[in-house]
């Protein structure tokens, strides 16, 4: 267990930090500035990975998938890669986007304001409420669709489902 400091002074402009682990290293999704920030997971140093300065609003959730990376603001879904400058894939209706996994050409993004769950076309932008009626989610989390067993013959979003699935029992369970 390491403690890495990423900020020199502790504040609360981290609060919507997330991260994803890509090859050996931690991508974290900001450090209060728009900067993304990658920690060597070997020699714990962090780094400066990507400088997002032109996004107008706090970044949250990231995740990574064949090559690019996606953030997202309260509404909005961002995708880069090492050398790309970030652009914006798609706007959803409303915000407060706390979660987001990718399968295939699909994005999956959970907005807790009002508790839905929309498929993004991560090609055009169109985006469809996916799931609603959710009490307010705070994450989304999936099986990776390479690692499916490719002759299980199971469509990949039964798994983003029963991750939903778990998600709510496990709320209701604590909340209880």
């Amino acid at each position: 267990l390491t403690t890495v400091n990423l900020t020199a002074e502790p504040n609360d402009s981290l609060q919507n930090l997330d991260g994803v682990v890509v090859n050996n290293a931690l991508i974290l999704s900001e450090d209060g500035n728009n900067n993304v920030l990658r920690i060597d997971l070997s020699t714990y140093q962090v780094s400066l990975f990507k400088n997002l300065s032109h996004i107008e609003s706090w970044i949250g959730h990231i995740t990574y998938s064949n090559g690019y990376y996606y953030v997202c603001g309260p509404r909005s879904i961002y995708r880069f890669t090492e050398s790309s400058n970030a652009t914006e894939v798609a706007r959803l209706p409303v915000g407060n986007i706390v979660g987001i996994v990718v399968v295939n050409d699909r994005a999956y993004a959970t907005v807790n304001f009002n508790g839905s769950i929309y498929e993004v076309n991560l090609q055009n932008g169109n985006y469809t409420v996916f799931a609603e009626g959710l009490d307010y989610p705070y994450d989304l989390e999936t099986t990776a669709a390479e690692t499916l067993p490719a002759a299980s013959g199971v469509d990949p979003m039964l798994y983003v489902a029963v991750a939903v699935a778990v998600i709510a029992a496990a709320a209701i369970f604590f909340l209880r």
